[in-house]
């Protein structure tokens, strides 16, 4: 059997686990604590019982954990993943569970059965035949949709603002993570740990190849959460989402626009104490990958039995492998540092490291204002007469004739600005205004560096050195190396009707 088991219980971990109302104690035992059951066996079982436990998987936690904390290699695996049954005793995680409709104290037992019996190896030839989902998931979509919309349509819980959960999450998550990578560590770092577990009745062998994978993961899961925690997302009215769930359409797009157009709020930027999270992306991110580019050498090497693997090296080929070590090979250059990337006959110097430190996420975008909400379907029609010829064909004879179309403007409520604020172009002008910015009714990319103006064109550095008009012409660029002609579709979309500068531009 192929058991893709640990990022069964890992994302499980995270994303389904809520409170219950009994209290656990993490106390030092005097005595190194018996195992009742194995952990990943227990999980396979409950599982095919159709309930999953968390009480019972966080008393295998305690156990699991002092066990670690003494040197057991196994318990080291187990705590790592079990860790995050503590977070099931956190009042906001209960709410937030119980508002998606998830039980108080148990996994969707599908869910986990469904990650469980999806090898690894499938899923890596999924992905090198370019399909990213299996047959089986994309079958699961309609009814996580409904789902999806059936949480939607439930009142937000009453929390005071986002801030509290990702205080939280910053507070028990990130630690429950570094304790997971400190003991994968220990045990990659050994070299030669191998365990064998029954499930269904079958024999399955995790060794350092799944251990580095699911290494890689945490650093993976570091890098998203840390993230997540560091911005200030708080969209709360005076602290209270009840605007949410009582007051008008109306009344929610004016406080959310409000939010937009607040250059100089804290909305957004990294919150305090956090940039040092941000900051530690890019060397979180080489890890990870250097643990994965390990876990694959490990794969490849094996010479005992493949027929108990979890994920078995005869199953991927030698094109494979050495696909896999140049993509990993690239990734760890281009998160160690500056590389000059050559697009076609350029070259550019980029540094993604900086991509992951934003310290400001609207200082990214050009210099805009949203237009208030009680305007956005009072937008004036617009006639404009096309100064392109347009093709007619029909039964009569075909002749070139010019076009008459109306520019309904209410779908781009949105105008760019200088850094002065004052309006570069209108995203409710009609065709009329745009034809005089632009001689002969023709528009090039690079124009735009007149009228969206971004406010940091390196991207926090991510692109030293280049300026507004640079990026714009880099862009034009690449577009014209790619026989796009993105600007000629979009002036024979002019001639349709119900043509805008959203559709012009987008």
């Amino acid at each position: 059997m192929k058991a893709f088991l640990f990022p069964a219980l890992l994302f499980s971990g995270l994303l389904l686990l809520n409170g219950c109302s009994k209290d656990s104690s993490s106390g030092t035992n005097s005595a190194i604590p018996d195992r009742a059951d194995n952990p990943i066996e227990r999980l396979s079982q409950m599982a095919d019982g159709g309930t999953i436990d968390l009480d019972e998987l966080e008393s295998m936690y305690q156990i699991e954990l002092s066990r670690a904390q003494n040197g057991d290699e196994e318990a080291m695996l187990y705590a790592s993943i079990l860790g995050f049954t503590q977070l099931k005793n956190e009042s906001e995680i209960e709410s937030l569970m119980v508002w998606s409709g998830m039980s108080s104290n148990t996994i969707d037992p599908d869910a986990v059965d469904f990650l469980l019996k999806t090898g690894p190896a499938k899923a890596a030839k999924a992905v090198s035949a370019k399909t990213l989902f299996p047959s089986t998931l994309m079958n699961r979509l309609p009814a996580a949709n409904q789902q999806l919309a059936k949480t939607l349509s439930e009142p937000l819980p009453d929390y005071s603002k986002v801030s509290e959960i990702q205080d939280l999450l910053k507070d028990k998550l990130l630690p429950i993570i570094d304790q997971g990578i400190t003991f994968l560590t220990q045990l990659s770092d050994k070299g030669d740990f191998s365990l064998t577990l029954t499930i269904d009745e079958d024999e399955v062998e995790i060794d350092m190849t799944e251990v580095r994978l699911l290494l890689s993961g945490f650093y993976a899961l570091k890098i998203l959460s840390s993230t997540l925690v560091s911005y200030n997302l708080d969209f709360d009215q005076n602290g209270s989402y009840e605007l949410y769930n009582s007051g008008t359409k109306d009344e929610i797009a004016t406080h959310l626009i409000a939010l937009a157009n607040q250059n100089n709020s804290d909305f957004l930027k990294v919150r305090s104490g956090c940039q040092s999270l941000l900051d530690a992306n890019p060397t979180n991110m080489i890890a990870g990958l250097q643990n994965a580019k390990s876990a694959l050498t490990y794969c490849k090497n094996e010479v005992d039995n493949q027929s108990d693997d979890l994920l078995r090296n005869d199953e991927l080929t030698d094109a494979d492998y050495a696909d896999g070590q140049e993509i990993l090979d690239s990734l760890i250059k281009l998160f160690s540092g500056p590389v000059d990337l050559k697009i076609y006959d350029r070259t550019v110097s980029v540094d993604v490291r900086k991509l992951m430190t934003i310290p400001d996420l609207k200082a990214m975008l050009p210099y805009y204002e949203i237009y208030p909400y009680a305007v956005w379907h009072q937008a004036p029609v617009v006639y404009y007469t096309s100064h392109q010829e347009c093709d007619y064909y029909s039964y009569y004879p075909n002749y070139d004739y010019y076009c008459n179309t109306i520019i309904d403007t209410e779908f781009f409520p949105i105008k760019f600005t200088d850094g002065s604020g004052q309006i570069t172009i209108a995203g409710n002008d009609g065709m009329e205004h745009i034809d005089s910015l632009f001689d002969n009714g023709t528009l090039e990319i690079k124009d735009l560096a007149n009228y969206v103006i971004f406010k940091d064109p390196t991207f926090n550095a991510t692109l030293p050195g280049m300026t507004n008009n640079a990026l714009w012409d880099l862009i034009q660029y690449i577009d014209e190396q790619k026989n796009v002609q993105t600007m000629e579709a979009a002036w024979k979309m002019a001639c349709e009707p119900g043509a805008t500068l959203a559709k012009i531009l987008y």
